[in-house]
């Protein structure tokens, strides 16, 4: 009896460690999946699609009579769309998305959970940024500074200048060019 307690504590506790993580990861790509395979049949309502628009500032643009199929996402105020269609019109790039509402319900609950986990407060401050930066970072960011002194290229000038073959060979212009 108590090595089946034992087992399902442990079974919990590495649930809470990565699996909720691993169980989320799985359900969205499971999403992305079947919500690429709709857009790539067309099978969504015209009605549902979302009109982004971007200012292009490109010389030697010109407009697009139809749209193009076109794949990615982006996420404006916490809602996550997939690109559909773009097109180029006059100055700006016009992109048809569609919401991914099953995403969007993923994050949130991703969001809550930890909340939840790490007892955070539920007021604001407390976002998902914040749940970023203080709990689970994906990745550091590592800066290398690099700098340069004069010293250390003093004695690259110093060759080129006192090169004899560089400075032997000096050609000067024949002339003005003819008129025509």
């Amino acid at each position: 009896m108590r090595k089946i307690a034992a087992i399902l504590l442990l079974a919990i506790l590495v649930f809470n460690w990565v699996g909720y993580r691993v169980l989320t990861y799985y359900l969205q790509n499971k999403s992305d999946s079947h919500l690429q395979a709709k857009i790539d049949v067309d099978d969504y309502a015209p009605s549902d699609l979302v009109e982004l628009r971007i200012p292009l500032s490109l010389p030697y643009m010109t407009s697009w009579d139809n749209f193009e199929r076109y794949d990615g996402e982006i996420e404006v105020n916490g809602i996550h769309y997939k690109y559909v269609k773009r097109k180029i019109v006059n100055d700006s790039l016009v992109l048809l998305c569609l919401p991914d509402v099953n995403k969007t319900k993923m994050e949130k609950l991703n969001d809550a959970y930890l909340k939840n986990m790490h007892n955070l407060p539920s007021g604001q401050g407390s976002g998902k940024n914040d749940l970023q930066k203080n709990i689970i970072p994906d990745y550091w960011i590592r800066q290398i500074l690099y700098g340069f002194s004069v010293a250390s290229l003093s004695p690259a000038v110093h060759l080129l200048r006192n090169t004899p073959f560089l400075t032997q060979y000096k050609h000067n212009a024949p002339g003005q060019p003819p008129d025509c």
